[in-house]
């Protein structure tokens, strides 16, 4: 694995991952992305500048969840329930820093999203953003939306976890983390990946952590 990492050119690789990605064909950029931050794992210099790396393991989780998006739109389909799970995943996109280009490509789908499960608080919140970057021949569009948002109410359709400027998530489930709770989060001490204690078992009977891993995004730090 080591050798096939170093026969990578993490610039290049990265580049095509993001090309692959604006194709919308998230699961093969995933694999680019997972590529190039193995690369740059291998080499100290990248480790100790980190802002790369960091940049890839951002990447891999927002292209995780997108494959996710596309997984439910192909299962569930128009079922209510796919609504509330791709405007539950748009909400987790957006926590995550991006290029601009790829942060309004994500906030148009947490607008779109949010609206077709009547969260329109979250959506209102998103179009304010968007407002504000827009050219004006798209601003008639979204004033029209948020008049929608505000028809309703801004009233919010999904879990209070979810409707926060803030939401911190676990990294592998998808979900919203209760960062209060003493020992619910295990965080990364190199890359910003944070995940559910409570996917981590303990040796049966010990009373005691799990012991330390490696963190499954970077592969370098360790959750703790």
């Amino acid at each position: 694995a080591d050798a096939a990492a170093a026969a990578v050119n993490p610039a290049e690789t990265f580049r095509d991952g993001l090309a692959l990605m604006d194709k919308g064909r998230f699961a093969e950029a995933l694999r680019y992305i997972t590529q190039t931050c193995d690369a740059l794992i291998q080499d100290s210099t990248q480790i100790a500048k980190k802002t790369q790396i960091v940049q890839c393991v951002e990447y891999k989780v927002a292209l995780k969840i997108l494959t996710r998006t596309k997984e439910i739109e192909r299962e569930l389909g128009g079922f209510p329930e796919a609504a509330v799970e791709l405007a539950q995943l748009t909400i987790l996109l957006l926590q995550i820093p991006m290029l601009p280009k790829h942060k309004v490509i994500c906030q148009k789908m947490a607008v779109k999203r949010n609206l077709e499960a009547e969260n329109f608080g979250v959506a209102a919140r998103v179009i304010r953003e968007l407002l504000e970057c827009s050219p004006e021949n798209v601003k008639r569009d979204l004033t029209e939306k948020l008049e929608q948002c505000e028809d309703r109410q801004f009233k919010n359709s999904l879990p209070e976890a979810y409707c926060a400027e803030k939401v911190t998530f676990c990294w592998e489930t998808f979900r919203p983390l209760k960062e209060d709770t003493p020992g619910a989060v295990l965080s990364c001490n190199y890359c910003p990946a944070v995940v559910d204690a409570s996917t981590r078992t303990a040796p049966s009977g010990s009373g005691q952590h799990p012991p330390q891993e490696t963190c499954t995004m970077c592969k370098f730090g360790a959750l703790e």
